[in-house]
């Protein structure tokens, strides 16, 4: 849960070509391994969670009703952090094309939609985004804005370990 904070405010990166998509991190969700039953972990190690037992610091993009969505793999294999909703700083007219969108405020303001704006999709399942070479990478920042924190959406079982 403490990588989850520490996404918050950082800046993540998609460079596509010569082009960079950018936006802040402002919605995580922290996956933690076997006991979290809304983990893929939880189920075992498949061909699909392959890169969840990777090191830290790796993509694991998985889909949910037709849509990719991003997860960072951290410490503690196979635990990870979703990443829910950036505020877009760079590159936002192609991430609106992308998206078919003219809207900014809803253009990455879920996971599937950042996701479809930064084109992130399985072809990027378990890189490296510990460097600046690599598709997408992680800035950090000195934004300390308040922090709040709440269950997880959507999740009706095991809520006593949330």
């Amino acid at each position: 849960m403490v990588v989850a904070k520490e996404l918050l405010g950082k800046i993540l990166v998609r460079k596509i070509n010569w082009e960079f998509l950018s936006g802040i991190i402002v919605e995580t969700e922290a996956y933690l391994a076997a006991w979290d039953t809304a983990a893929h972990s939880s189920r075992g190690r498949t061909k699909a969670t392959q890169s969840l037992y990777k090191p830290a610091g790796h993509l694991y993009i998985h889909a949910m009703h037709q849509q990719s969505l991003m997860d960072i793999v951290t410490d503690g294999v196979p635990c990870s952090v979703l990443i829910r909703a950036l505020e877009p700083i760079s590159g936002i007219e192609t991430m609106k094309k992308n998206r078919n969108s003219e809207s900014v405020e809803n253009l990455t303001n879920w996971p599937g939609k950042l996701c479809k704006a930064l084109q992130i999709d399985r072809n990027l399942d378990g890189l490296n985004i510990c460097s600046l070479d690599s598709e997408v990478y992680v800035l950090d920042t000195q934004i300390s804005d308040e922090i709040n924190e709440s269950i997880r959406i959507w999740i009706t079982t095991n809520k006593e370990h949330l």
